[in-house]
């Protein structure tokens, strides 16, 4: 074997030796490390020239081949190898940090812009965001935003149209009970007095059934209704919305007859949108019926759909104003029926939720009215939001 040439520095720190009993054949520099004796087989630790050297011996026969490293020199190689990579890192670290943030600014800038679009709005400007000049990396924020703006646009008219309709439905009954309370205060007689106080009381149910209306009304145009569909049995909510409305139809001395073809009638509907149509029809056939009058309702499953049919046999509607009387506040002429003209305005809004469908028709049996409610058992619900609608 010949001696190794250094050609680093680090070979001064490591050795190999070779030895045949106790004759050294060969080793890289016998100035390095000076044994008195061969190194035991394995891993050993000398000190020589106060160095301390990790030596590794493997024996073969009569041969010894030892490699040793001297301590320091890890070391030194840690050191070398972290500086190595520690000073280019340290030079291009702000050459990195400066195009990060370049990067960040450069990235960020539609988000400013976007920012900026939506803090110089007017409290009162909810139009949608042009998409034009959006990146594609944030437009469904951009599309969230214009989904929340277009809520809150309707949810504002919704209640702007509410106060409106409020107030101007409210001012008539409100004069009219502040009218009657003068009256009562004026009265010469107490006969007189209970006259007015009864008509204050009439005055009150009236307006109260109005705001009722109302808010049914702002309820039903809520964004999203909070209802799930459940299967509902027709039957028993008929004849409890029926036993309900029997004092009005006592009072009225009008005859209730309720037919159903069957003992069951199950429809897959939300039974708090389906009571308040039935409640309506009912209310308006007894309301229109004259004293003495009979209302009939009836119950059928036909094909894929449910029919109810509610008759009266009051003065009818003629052909030319059914359709206007799911009309907001209309109320038809010659009638002194109380009212607001806000009933079958529900209804009509119900209906279509329900993903119904109404019809009006001469009730043959009793020559009024009939109002045919017709429920689709497949036909799905519109529960999303109410755009057009009545």
């Amino acid at each position: 074997l010949e001696r190794t040439l250094y050609g680093h520095r680090y070979e001064r720190k490591v050795l190999f030796q070779v030895r045949k009993e106790e004759v050294v054949l060969f080793e890289s520099d016998e100035s390095m490390l000076r044994l008195n004796q061969a190194p035991a087989q394995g891993y050993t630790t000398v000190r020589v020239d106060g160095y301390l050297w990790y030596l590794f011996t493997l024996k073969e026969g009569p041969y010894r081949f030892t490699a040793g490293e001297r301590a320091d020199i890890r070391d030194e190689l840690a050191e070398e190898i972290l500086a190595s990579y520690m000073i280019p890192l340290l030079v291009s670290l702000p050459v990195l940090l400066c195009l990060l943030l370049w990067i960040l600014k450069h990235g960020l800038e539609p988000l400013r812009e976007l920012a900026g679009n939506i803090r110089s709005r007017g409290k009162d400007n909810l139009t949608p965001i042009q998409m034009q000049s959006v990146p594609e990396e944030i437009q469904p924020v951009v599309q969230a935003l214009n989904h929340l703006f277009d809520q809150v646009r309707r949810s504002i008219e919704m209640e702007r149209r509410f106060t409106a309709m409020a107030s101007h439905e409210m001012r008539t009954p409100v004069s009219v009970l502040k009218v009657n309370v003068q009256n009562a205060l004026n009265a010469g007689s107490s006969a007189e007095c209970e006259h007015y106080l009864q008509e204050l009381n009439q005055g009150i149910d009236r307006a109260s059934r109005l705001m009722e209306q109302l808010l049914t009304l702002s309820k039903l145009e809520q964004t999203e209704l909070p209802y799930e569909p459940l299967a509902v049995d027709l039957v028993p909510l008929l004849r409890e919305e029926i036993a309900a409305l029997y004092p009005l139809a006592d009072a009225r001395q009008v005859q209730l007859e309720l037919h159903c073809d069957r003992q069951h009638i199950t429809v897959q509907s939300v039974p708090q949108l389906l009571s308040v149509v039935v409640k309506n029809l009912i209310e308006n056939a007894i309301k229109y019926s004259p004293v003495g009058g009979q209302v009939k309702v009836t119950a059928r499953q036909a094909d894929e759909q449910i029919v109810l049919m509610v008759e009266d046999s009051g003065p009818g509607v003629p052909e030319s104003e059914r359709q206007r009387i799911f009309n907001r506040f209309y109320r038809l002429t010659g009638t002194d029926v109380p009212g607001a003209g806000l009933g079958l305005a529900i209804v009509k809004l119900i209906v279509y939720i329900l993903g119904a469908r109404i019809e009006l028709a001469d009730s043959e049996a009793l020559g009024g009215l009939c109002v045919m409610l017709r429920l689709s058992l497949g036909l799905p619900l519109n529960l999303g939001p109410l755009r057009g609608q009545a």
